[in-house]
């Protein structure tokens, strides 16, 4: 009995006990009377009558009061309160022995898992059904949690401007907090229907007197930021806050952001579901601790709410204006596009463009008069200042990011010039001697008068970029250049080659002088009798001079000695002449 019939009858068609079948498939069947199908549907009719009689008995039954209250439209698509629904369930719900009821929000573009989560964390029965038709009305519809019944659920589609932006004060208004619901993938991109929300959000926030805590609820995330999510979504809640006309002090002081990460419902349900328990657990504290009260006078704040936003809404001359400016802006920043990304193209490739400066004056010139001529029927608008100053912006920061680019090209060619320029001054001193200070100064001079000429090329005063610092500093550069040049690595290779080379130049060759020496050599021998086993030799020089003797025993048997006498002693004198020519 405690079943809701809506979920039994939706638990039941899931499981496949009943059939969604309408009258356009019992004709299609009688077309086919004796199919297997046919007789096995037929054969299955009784059970179907009592499953349909099961969920009629379901329906008739008694239920739990909170389970069986369904949510309310609040404001319809056409942007009118029901105050009496509303005044119907807090008369229901409220009792003021025990308190003001709790509001708790939830805002985010259709699609987004916002009625999904609601019934997650509440069981607040909303329709978590999504269409096209759906995602383009902005409703806003609220329940009552069955598990907190002091707690009222609201949930509304933010989209960019319309009703929306008045649902969304009303959210502001009533609630205690207020989810906002993002999807990960969203974090860091500038998404026109968050931003707008959240500007109309803190908008109203800056004009309450009591706290709002703000939790942003980050669908389907994957674990890949390492915690830089909430910086980045810290950071643009701060700069939204800032933009805020009369907000004073910081995001901090009116609003209490927090964060909360949700993974993938389906992929993964399990950490899907402790994720949800766990934002259920900080969020049922932070919506009963501090209540507003502020459900009773939602017919006076929805009022209050349409004055202002109603007399906020252009008017068709407004419209008019304002379609003339943004045409003509798109249109005059397309061609500055043209002729800056040309530009663009040459500084990459390392060159110059040549008479920068004057085309880039040209250009910011005839880009500003063509829009304050095409836009002078719009009157002096925000609209058309905000336009105008975009496109000088873009315009400025694209020419100043150019010059720049220029600018460090033409300094470190610069640079290398004058360093090559006393590499040669150095290799034209005798024996590597440190270069003269007037030839050094010259060189500078000539140098910063080539710098000077060039950055006048590319200086647009017109946005303060003259060059006249962009010289000094180079003044600057050079004389430190000069003054350490000595004692660079290049100067002190070049005087040592040069020293290398002077040393071998001055090494004398020896002179190789004529010459005429004589010289005298005597060779002897003893030989005595004997049979030739001893021989032995001995020399002796001295300059070109020289003596060898020598001793053998081969004389030969006395009887060989009688048919001759053979010497005892042999001299050979030699004389040699040693000639140099």
């Amino acid at each position: 009995p405690d079943t809701h019939p809506a979920a039994l009858a939706a638990a039941l068609l899931s499981a496949g006990c009943l059939s969604p079948a309408g009258r356009g498939d019992t004709l299609k069947r009688r077309k086919r009377p004796h199919s297997p199908t046919m007789v096995h549907r037929r054969s299955g009719a009784p059970a179907r009558l009592a499953q349909v009689a099961l969920v009629l008995a379901a329906m008739v039954a008694p239920v739990n009061s909170s389970a069986a209250f369904r949510p309310v439209e609040l404001v319809d698509i056409k942007g009118k309160l029901h105050a009496d629904k509303l005044t119907s369930m807090v008369s229901e719900h409220s009792d003021a022995s025990e308190g003001p009821l709790s509001v708790v929000s939830s805002l985010g573009s259709a699609g987004c898992g916002k009625r999904s989560l609601l019934n997650a964390i509440f069981d607040a029965g909303f329709d978590e059904s999504f269409s096209m038709k759906s995602a383009k009305e902005a409703r806003c519809t609220l329940s009552v949690a069955p598990a907190s019944p002091r707690i009222v659920v609201v949930d509304a589609d933010s989209s960019t401007g319309g009703a929306s932006d008045r649902l969304v004060a009303l959210h502001a208004a009533l609630a205690d907090v207020v989810l906002m619901n993002i999807w990960h993938s969203d974090v860091g991109r500038s998404v026109p229907a968050n931003k707008a929300a959240l500007r109309t959000l803190l908008t109203e926030c800056a004009k309450s007197d009591k706290k709002t805590v703000l939790i942003f609820a980050v669908h389907n995330y994957d674990g890949s930021s390492d915690g830089d999510d909430e910086a980045v979504l810290m950071a643009e809640v701060a700069a939204i806050w800032k933009s805020i006309p009369g907000a004073s002090g910081g995001v901090e002081s009116a609003v209490n952001v927090r964060f909360h990460n949700l993974p993938h419902a389906r992929y993964e349900p399990e950490a899907y579901a402790s994720a949800v328990s766990a934002l259920k657990d900080t969020l049922l504290p932070l919506a009963t601790s501090s209540a507003k009260g502020a459900v009773g006078d939602t017919e006076s704040l929805w009022t209050d709410i349409e004055a202002r936003y109603a007399s906020n809404a252009p008017g068709a001359a407004d419209l008019e204006a304002a379609y003339s400016v943004d045409t003509t802006y798109t249109k005059l920043r397309s061609t500055a596009a043209g002729a800056i990304g040309s530009w663009r193209r040459t500084v990459d490739r390392g060159a110059r463009v040549g008479g920068f400066g004057n085309s880039a004056s040209k250009l910011r010139g005839k880009i500003i008069n063509a829009f304050n001529a095409a836009t002078q029927g719009c009157g002096e608008g925000s609209r058309r200042e905000a336009r105008r100053e975009e496109l000088m912006v873009y315009l400025d920061s694209a020419v100043t990011e150019l010059h720049a680019a220029q600018i460090a090209a033409l300094s470190a060619e610069t640079e290398a010039a004058f360093s090559t320029k006393l590499l040669r001054l150095l290799d034209g001193t005798k024996d590597a001697a440190p270069i003269e200070d007037e030839k050094v100064k010259t060189a500078m001079q000539k140098a910063e008068f080539a710098y000077a000429a060039a950055v006048a090329q590319l200086a647009v005063p017109a946005i303060g970029l003259d060059g006249a610092a962009d010289v000094d500093d180079m003044s600057v550069t050079l004389g430190d250049l000069a003054s350490k040049f000595d004692e660079s690595p290049p100067a002190k290779v070049l005087r040592l080659n040069k020293l290398t080379l002077k040393a071998q130049k001055n090494r004398k060759s020896p002179k190789n002088p004529r010459s005429f020496t004589p010289g005298f050599h005597l060779s002897g021998m003893v030989r005595q009798i004997g049979s030739g086993n001893l021989q032995g030799f001995s020399s002796y020089s001295a300059g070109p001079h020289s003596v060898t003797m020598g001793y053998q025993n081969d004389r030969g048997t006395p009887e060989s000695m009688a048919e001759g006498d053979e010497p005892f002693l042999r001299l050979q004198p030699k004389v040699h002449f040693d000639i140099d020519a």
